[in-house]
């Protein structure tokens, strides 16, 4: 059994990040954060298919910084390896990935 090591700063700087994708999904989902998202008003944009695609994008990237805190709080290296992966898979998927923006 691996022993759970002590909360260092780097947990508690990741426990942060991970709060904060959470808030930003439940923003995005509800439709409230979508000033941050669509810059004018007048863009032709399906804001309901773009706020839930951002929302459960924060939340994934959430999910996977959740495997780094696992990680760091318990030194299991398989964590590392999928937490990173996932977020920076996600990373790309929200550079090329587009919603459907048809109204």
């Amino acid at each position: 059994m691996e022993r759970v090591r002590e909360i260092s700063s780097n947990s508690a700087a990741v426990a942060v990040i991970i709060l904060a994708f959470a808030v930003l999904g439940m923003l995005f989902r509800s439709g409230r954060g979508l000033k941050l998202l669509v810059e004018d008003e007048a863009q032709n944009v399906n804001k309901e298919s773009l706020a839930k695609f951002a929302g459960n994008h924060m939340f994934a990237l959430s999910s996977a910084a959740l495997m780094l805190l696992l990680y760091l709080v318990t030194s299991i290296d398989w964590a590392l390896y999928v937490g990173s992966s996932l977020f920076l898979g996600l990373t790309i998927l929200s550079v090329f990935y587009k919603p459907k923006m048809e109204n």
